[in-house]
């Protein structure tokens, strides 16, 4: 069984197959890239893993997300080409998603972000196998997170506005005084809004103004990123998305060249020469995301497999950013760090 392929968006460069599984599994945090060939055509019989991507996603390479959710697969007996196929599917419009799945649709579907919302809507009778950064009852991809009912299931960074407020802790601990934080998000996201209301309401108790910018694209984070160091922004916080997750060697460099210290929710941020990063240990979670796909593909049902939550966490400090825009790293935030890049 072969899924129709889809075109990757104008503008957008050419997709990766094998980089758009790393993408969609990660959704908080990809790793440094390396290129993939091809694989062969697959035999009919197998059963089929469809992968739904954004253009974004699909034209994104992170290698060890996407070996972590191979090695979660085969510890339940599955490896490609031998008795797995995997396709993806660049997502269209819904109208052709929907034509597309009710033609040919896959065995199961894995879905990341906003991606497993459309999953959810277009084929609620495929299986689903989520990564997501939002709240999946809110978004009603599930019943609860201990029973999901329903035909999904997956992995989910719950505590995203924990995580946030923790990434500004960080940051205030460079300055000896309260300074303006410039926060960078994309609207497009389907909790995003919600989101940062509730991280903007931790900022208040703090006593922490911040000064917010968006983008979704790649052509505005140039804009964003110097807007708010000319509003006077003395760091800056990304809100970990699996859109602008793509673009993070960029992000590094436009922190790095605005001279504002950084945080982010992707651990490659920092060894792209971001100063920091905050983020579960999502290559477990790649590796359990595999291993619940494998799990359905042998039988088990979604309901009944409990959304996971990670429950470890990194944070990265990048010395050598430090010592480019010239600010000490503070020995108990250094104390912290379970990664210190010299």
């Amino acid at each position: 069984m072969q899924l129709q392929r889809q075109p990757s968006l104008p503008g957008t460069p050419l997709s990766s197959r094998r980089a758009a599984i790393a993408a969609i599994v990660a959704c908080v945090l990809p790793p440094a890239p390396r290129a993939f060939a091809q694989s062969p055509p697959r035999a009919a019989t197998l059963p089929v893993i469809g992968f739904l991507a954004t253009a974004i996603q699909a034209s994104s390479r992170y290698d060890s997300m996407q070996d972590a959710f191979r090695e979660g697969l085969k510890s339940e007996g599955y490896v490609e080409d031998l008795n797995v196929a995997f396709e993806i599917i660049v997502e269209p419009d819904v109208p052709k998603l929907r034509d597309i799945l009710g033609r040919r649709p896959p065995d199961l579907l894995v879905a990341g972000g906003a991606s497993a919302i459309v999953a959810k809507t277009v084929a609620p009778t495929v299986p689903l196998v989520f990564s997501v950064a939002f709240d999946p009852v809110e978004a009603g991809l599930v019943t609860s997170l201990s029973r999901p009912g329903g035909n999904a299931t997956g992995v989910t960074t719950l505590s995203a506005q924990v995580l946030d407020a923790k990434r500004l802790e960080y940051l205030r601990m460079l300055f000896p005084d309260t300074r303006l934080i410039g926060v960078l998000r994309n609207p497009r996201g389907p909790a995003n809004t919600a989101r940062l209301a509730a991280f903007v309401e931790a900022a208040q108790a703090m006593g922490q103004p911040l000064e917010v910018a968006e983008a979704s694209r790649v052509d505005e984070l140039g804009s964003a990123v110097a807007g708010l160091a000319a509003r006077g922004a003395a760091a800056l916080l990304i809100m970990a998305d699996p859109d602008l997750m793509a673009f993070h060697p960029e992000l590094a460099r436009l922190a790095t060249a605005n001279r504002l210290p950084s945080i982010s929710g992707w651990q490659s941020f920092a060894t792209s020469g971001g100063l920091m990063a905050f983020n579960p240990d999502t290559l477990e979670s790649a590796r359990e995301t595999g291993a619940y796909a494998g799990r359905i593909l042998k039988g088990a049902r979604p309901a009944e497999l409990p959304v996971i939550q990670p429950t470890r966490f990194n944070l990265t400090v990048n010395a050598k950013t430090a010592r480019q825009l010239g600010i000490s790293l503070p020995d108990r935030l250094l104390a912290l760090a379970n990664n210190v890049i010299e």
